[in-house]
């Protein structure tokens, strides 16, 4: 349809549901192979996550015997590279098109949990990746998923889940 399109996660983008917006694999746990995927065939124009590790060859093999070396075909297909706030508003300022942004190796730590200077929340990230898609005229499809608000509920931990402890 032409639109711009987006994933936005505060775990992994390879995880489940990211995943299955923007990866056609055979398992869910083929997480290499779903990066791969992403950079190489459904290309959204803005990933932003926290789950490096299956794109900058530090994970290894994956269930399905995919190395985890995706990020040099995403530079190399245009994609710009951030990982941390600062790339990210240069990127955006810069009217960069595709921008996959990378802050942490694994799933974003819960918000709770995060300390100053650590990575995005997901408010930030979802605002960050709207300021991206608005720009098509075409219009744009973006995902945007709280990860972790869904395994607070799978935890029966109201306090995880609404951020009061």
């Amino acid at each position: 349809m032409g639109k711009a399109t987006g994933l936005v996660a505060s775990s992994r983008i390879t995880h489940a549901t990211p995943a299955a917006f923007g990866a056609h694999v055979i398992h869910r746990d083929c997480e290499n192979l779903i990066a791969s995927n992403m950079v190489s065939f459904t290309q959204p124009d803005i990933i932003l996550e926290n789950g490096a590790r299956h794109f900058d060859g530090t994970q290894g093999m994956d269930f399905c015997g995919r190395l985890s070396d995706n990020l040099p075909a995403a530079i190399s297909s245009g994609c710009g590279f951030v990982t941390d706030s600062s790339d990210l508003l240069t990127a955006i300022d810069a009217g960069t098109e595709r921008i996959i942004g990378l802050f942490t190796s694994s799933h974003m730590p819960a918000h709770l949990d995060l300390l100053p200077g650590l990575p995005y929340i997901l408010a930030e990230m979802s605002t960050a990746a709207l300021e991206v898609l608005e720009e098509d005229k075409d219009g744009f499809f973006v995902m945007i998923e709280g990860s972790r608000i869904d395994w607070a509920g799978h935890a029966n931990d109201p306090a995880y889940l609404t951020g009061v402890r």
